[in-house]
């Protein structure tokens, strides 16, 4: 048994999580953790409710209510959305909470206590009619490098480039519109160019990443790393840990803060459990295995200033040993965005992209099929409903559900249990072994849309074998030959129902209990999925 750690990126708990979450970062992990479990290894799955930062008072002074109201409002509608989905965290948290605080301010001290936190001026937006300096957010222009228009002034999300104070093109204050000015406010910096060369030759040891996310960590750091200021003049946040008046109107920098929450979610879930070291042994074991999930605009917090924060306690961390970074999934070539409504038009707009009414219409299980189908994790992913509608009528029910029924209710008819069978057959058994080590390659390596047409194709070999040997032709002229022939077809469906489990939990397992195998799929775990079946079982 191995251990792995699965991090999920925190949607910002200020609106529903919509397709493009699920897509991207939410169901992928799930999939991973579920595959893993398969494995027989120890899997812990750490993540929640980004719950700080200006997306939240955005939305707070939207609706006129405190930060906090809004922070905790949506994150328990995430969590249920996501629990809806069947996606399973060992840990969903929030990083509004005593214990996150602590972990974070622990992290800064150490930071600061090994000489990689300083301090320095920094120039900042501000607002001489609003009279406030301005977060990010509330700052918005056009973006220097690609001319993208309406970009907010921290980072341009078409072309991924960050920004300092002065960068944007023809800035304006998000809440009057007036051209804001840039003045100096005192602020704690990470010595993030310190870290150059180790994190050039963590990245040399991580041939495995996805070229995507090589690539954009590469450029970035052959760029030159800059020092990057961690704490923000605002109010909602994380206390600074430091005595000092100055520093009462600060809080850490929410993309400081919300990267800890992996490891304030870990230990959290150690002391819920009674054991308040076991984090160690997912953070500090070198055996373990460390996979975090996220969009490709969270690659340079991830790859990054993250492992250079991990560096910088100097504590015996581990480093991320994968960063499977999705890419975009777009609604007419638009991308989703809770803040911004994306591309919209005729009468896929009016449907539902948010994941709450999307349960409202649809089955999780078709949901998750469809997104694991097109998922973005190569290049961006156009969702249609049109294709949604195809894809679930033409391949999950016509080829997989389509299996499963005749092959079950042919037995249930005919024999009213799995029949005896005297020697496997080779076609069979060769079949699902092909299957299986497509499928533990591609899994293994993240690569799960392909991992789902391993699964398809196993199910288009197990109708055309079912066709090929015409049951309802052997029961009348053989019923010996026509047992041994649903025998072989119950084999492939008890190998789809566990392979297909990561990708849908809820009806794999509902066809686990149809063939009565006794216990859950993940208790039986992959291995399964080969061998002789129990004969006479009801």
């Amino acid at each position: 048994m191995s251990r792995v750690l699965i991090c999920i990126a925190w949607p910002y708990a200020n609106g529903p999580i919509h397709l493009g979450h699920v897509a991207g970062s939410l169901l992928p992990p799930d999939i991973f953790g579920r595959y893993n479990r398969l494995l027989g290894n120890e899997v812990w799955v750490v993540g929640g409710s980004d719950q700080h930062g200006t997306p939240i008072t955005v939305t707070a002074e939207s609706e006129g209510v405190p930060p906090e109201a809004v922070a905790d409002r949506y994150h328990e509608i995430n969590k249920r959305a996501i629990e809806g989905l069947g996606i399973e965290y060992t840990l969903y948290s929030k990083t509004h909470c005593r214990a996150h605080v602590e972990v974070t301010q622990r992290v800064f001290r150490a930071l600061l206590e090994n000489g990689h936190i300083y301090t320095k001026d920094e120039c900042e937006y501000y607002c001489p009619k609003c009279a406030k300096f301005l977060p990010d957010r509330y700052v918005e222009g056009t973006c220097p490098n690609c001319g993208a228009a309406d970009v907010r002034s921290d980072q341009c999300d078409n072309c991924g480039t960050t920004f300092v104070p002065g960068n944007l093109l023809d800035p304006h204050c998000m809440h009057c519109g007036t051209r804001p000015e840039v003045r100096s406010s005192t602020h704690f910096f990470l010595r993030l160019s310190a870290f150059e060369r180790p994190l050039l030759e963590m990245l040399g040891e991580r041939e495995h990443w996805r070229p995507n996310v090589r690539a954009y960590t590469e450029r970035f750091l052959r760029g030159g790393l800059k020092d990057r200021a961690i704490t923000r003049d605002m109010s909602w946040g994380v206390p600074i840990p430091v005595e000092g008046e100055e520093w009462r109107s600060k809080v850490i920098y929410v993309w400081f803060d919300a990267v800890i929450g992996y490891l304030s979610a870990s230990i959290i879930h150690s002391r819920d459990i009674g054991e308040p070291d076991k984090w160690m042994e997912f953070w500090k074991d070198p055996e373990c295995r460390s996979y975090y999930f996220i969009g490709k605009d969270n690659i340079p917090f991830h790859a990054i200033i993250w492992p250079a924060m991990l560096m910088g306690m100097e504590d015996g961390f581990n480093m991320p040993y994968d960063i499977p970074a999705n890419e975009y999934l777009t609604f007419n070539g638009g991308k989703l965005s809770k803040s911004r409504t994306g591309a919209a038009g005729g009468a896929a707009s009016l449907m539902p992209r948010d994941i709450p009414r999307v349960l409202e219409k649809f089955d999780p299980e078709e949901i998750r099929y469809y997104l694991s189908a097109i998922m973005p994790d190569a290049h961006d992913a156009e969702f249609s409903w049109e294709d949604f509608e195809t894809k679930v009528n033409k391949e999950l029910v016509a080829a997989l559900g389509n299996f499963y029924h005749r092959t079950l209710g042919f037995a249930q008819k005919n024999f009213g249990s799995i029949p005896g069978n005297d020697g496997p057959d080779p076609r069979v058994t060769e079949a699902i072994e092909r299957a299986l080590a497509e499928y533990r390659g591609h899994l293994r390596d993240c690569g799960f849309k392909k991992g789902l047409q391993a699964v398809m194709g196993l199910a288009h070999f197990g109708n055309e074998y079912f066709n090929s040997c015409t049951p309802w032709k052997l029961i009348k002229a053989d019923r010996e030959a026509c047992g041994r022939a649903l025998n072989e077809s119950i084999r492939i469906a008890r190998a789809l129902a566990i392979m297909a489990w990561p990708y849908l939990p809820r009806s794999s397992e509902r066809v686990w209990g149809f063939m009565n195998l006794g216990g859950s799929i993940e208790g039986a775990g992959l291995d399964a999925a080969l061998g002789p079946l129990p004969a006479g079982t009801s």
